[in-house]
């Protein structure tokens, strides 16, 4: 396979996935942008703008909980738990952020899997880490500490429409 027809391919499967993200498409995307790791090498432009999209799965979900729960040293809560305790809800909102920056799943989809919530939770809940980030110095270690350790993304809600 060519240079030119891996980037028709990245191309075309990334614009697939903005439509329907599905394992194959993630797998197949992930695969072609390790063959193009020689252009990033070189500093080609083309291949700085694909990035490796993660597979985030409920194992994923589990010790990335896990790891929350010594950071912040809440008892076992469960994510899914209706409980208003904040650190069980910090926990939710972590994960929110987690997954809505790092997924391409929906944000029904995402509120669903964690805590059986609403997309507009979801949204709130990044909304709450961002100012929770700016605000609070020990939470932003603490937060960038899981984004660390896991090599996930963190991007600033943007609001505009």
């Amino acid at each position: 396979m060519t240079r030119t027809q891996t980037l028709n391919y990245m191309q075309r499967i990334s614009i697939l996935l903005e439509s329907s993200p599905s394992e194959l498409y993630i797998k197949l995307y992930n695969k072609l942008l390790e063959s193009l790791a020689f252009l990033k090498s070189k500093g080609n432009e083309i291949a700085t703008t694909f990035k490796k999209i993660k597979l985030l799965n409920e194992s994923d979900l589990i010790s990335i909980s896990m790891y929350i729960n010594q950071l912040i040293g809440s008892n076992e809560y469960n994510f899914n738990s209706k409980t208003r305790k904040r650190e069980a809800v910090i926990k939710r909102q972590i994960l929110h952020t987690i997954y809505m920056d790092n997924s391409k799943l929906s944000l029904d989809k995402i509120g669903e899997i964690i805590g059986n919530k609403s997309h507009a939770t979801v949204i709130h809940s990044h909304i709450t880490i961002d100012n929770l980030i700016s605000t609070d110095r020990r939470f932003k270690e603490t937060f960038f500490e899981i984004i660390n350790r896991f090599d996930f993304e963190y991007k600033k809600y943007n609001n505009e429409r």
